[in-house]
């Protein structure tokens, strides 16, 4: 009798053993997927991003239409952007220029803000895609000289 008890507590234990293993799984499996979510929302996280910052030397406006002046570095891969600060501040008032959104290739895929000849700035919240940059182009030719600096944030986009 003592052996077949001894046997019957064995396969209880052994029992035990095999839930306790299977919970141990399956709370891992769900820690895995917490960090996963979590992990994807700190990607979605925005971070401070520079899109157009002219150095100190002046820009010059006297280029003919649609010729870049200045362009911004691309948003990467996998992350769209918003512009929310736009700033352009003319040292002297000849010729304008514009705002526009550029492909990868610096091609002009949209004009934001057309016919500027003095200091320029506000908020907003102008969305760029992956690959696209702010600049900024001749629109008449002049004499002008400005400067920019335009900031916002890049967030990671993530397909659910």
């Amino acid at each position: 009798m003592s052996f077949i008890a001894n046997l019957s507590r064995g396969l209880v234990g052994t029992q035990a053993l095999t839930q306790t293993q299977q919970a141990s799984v399956s709370l891992q499996n769900s820690i895995d997927a917490m960090k996963a979510e979590i992990s994807l929302l700190r990607q979605q996280y925005q971070k401070p991003w520079i899109f157009l910052k002219s150095s100190r030397a002046a820009l010059s406006s006297n280029v003919a239409n649609d010729v870049l002046i200045i362009a911004g570095i691309p948003v990467p891969p996998g992350y769209r952007g918003v512009i929310t600060d736009f700033n352009l501040t003319y040292t002297t008032v000849a010729g304008t220029v514009k705002w526009v959104i550029l492909d990868t290739n610096t091609q002009i895929l949209a004009t934001l803000v057309a016919g500027m000849s003095a200091s320029q700035n506000g908020e907003g919240a102008t969305v760029i895609e992956e690959g696209q940059r702010f600049g900024v182009v001749g629109q008449t030719a002049g004499a002008g000289t400005f400067d920019t600096y335009c900031t916002g944030y890049i967030y990671k986009v993530t397909p659910y």
